[in-house]
């Protein structure tokens, strides 16, 4: 049965969200960030604001230094979860969706007659259109279209921002083959050197390898696995069990004391018995990590 996977990644999301939310912030450089410190690391960063290089993990004096007209705005995550409802239920409006990855990325999967390309490729626009009618502004996604997740995800990456992309498993074109070996998700560093080990160097090799060969990479069924996804066959994993649920949060520097480490760990353990509850897990232990500058806490279930 023919099956095609609509993957829509939200641009710049946090730093779009915050232009949307207040428009003299929109056609300016934005970067968002957790505390109003120089020491910290920027989240997120608007379109403006990459043309100079400042991207998610840029430190805000270094943000400074490429564009000293950067606004820098708090995070805020009432807000983005806010927006994140609302783009949710928009979009299942158009598409079947399957599964919401992040705050900022979701999948539809199409099957039968429905998967057609022309029909897909329609519907996608249809989402863009709209987006910019009932949102507008800054608020854009770039959509993959292709017959497995990782290759759809794929696609959405290739034409940022605002792009639509789709990708035949079969005959996946230059622009695919032009791509490097990191740009693949799954692919690190330690993989990369493993992959060219073995004398894989290029997208286009690692798609001409064998099942077996990236089995011998991986050292294991993940490598088969990978490469179903890049030849338009869904693998199949095991189901995933959550044994752990925690949150973690950056102190600022004026809460670095043993008040206000306790009064994050208070509010930490609350979001985390929230999800703990949710998602229908006891708690059987409960653990809390500090370092410089933050605090970890993990509540494991039962």
């Amino acid at each position: 049965m023919q099956r095609t996977v609509c993957f829509v990644d939200f641009n710049s999301y946090f730093a779009a969200v915050e232009q949307h939310a207040n428009p003299a912030l929109r056609g300016k450089p934005v970067a968002v960030i957790a505390t109003m410190t120089d020491a910290t690391c920027c989240i997120a960063a608007s379109r403006e604001a990459k043309r100079f290089g400042i991207k998610t993990g840029t430190p805000v004096s270094e943000a400074r230094g490429r564009c000293p007209g950067t606004i820098f705005v708090l995070s805020d995550a009432v807000k983005y979860m806010d927006y994140h409802r609302r783009l949710v239920a928009l979009l299942e409006e158009e598409i079947p969706v399957e599964k919401v990855c992040s705050i900022d990325e979701l999948y539809g999967v199409f099957t039968g007659p429905y998967a057609e390309k022309d029909k897909v490729w329609s519907i996608a626009l249809q989402v863009k259109r709209r987006l910019a009618q009932e949102f507008g502004g800054p608020l854009t996604c770039s959509i993959g279209l292709a017959p497995t997740v990782f290759l759809a995800k794929t696609a959405s990456d290739m034409r940022k921002p605002d792009g639509l992309m789709w990708l035949d498993a079969q005959q996946p074109g230059p622009e695919f083959f032009a791509l490097e070996l990191r740009d693949l998700c799954g692919i690190g560093e330690n993989m990369h050197e493993r992959l060219k080990r073995r004398g894989i160097r290029t997208v286009r090799q690692l798609w001409q390898a064998t099942p077996q060969q990236l089995r011998a990479v991986w050292g294991g069924i993940e490598g088969e696995r990978f490469w179903q996804a890049l030849h338009g066959i869904e693998p199949v994993r095991p189901p995933v069990t959550t044994r752990q649920i925690g949150h973690s949060k950056i102190l600022h520097p004026e809460l670095r004391h043993e008040e206000g480490a306790r009064a994050m760990l208070d509010r930490l353990v609350y979001k985390a018995a929230l999800r703990l509850r949710r998602e229908g897990y006891e708690c059987g232990e409960m653990q809390s990590a500090s370092k410089r500058g933050g605090i970890t806490s993990s509540r494991p279930g039962e």
